[in-house]
């Protein structure tokens, strides 16, 4: 009862390894483009090889102080 066989377990590695990976990655990533970095980390959960494409090819925000 309970017990996971090898074939169970390389599944549920492919499936929950890229989404951490894209997860942190879109995160950080984010936070360095200036980006609003809890929409990047939830597309790195919900599509992370697309997000990670995605926001390698992004130019940085910048924002402007008015005087």
């Amino acid at each position: 009862m309970g017990k996971i066989g090898i074939p169970e377990l390389i599944i549920i590695l492919i499936l929950i390894v890229p989404r951490v990976i894209g997860f942190i990655y879109c995160g950080k990533k984010a936070k360095e483009l200036n980006r609003d970095v809890s929409i990047w980390k939830f597309l790195g959960v919900f599509s992370p090889i697309l997000a990670m494409i995605v926001i390698q090819f992004l130019k940085p925000v910048v924002k402007y102080e008015e005087k």
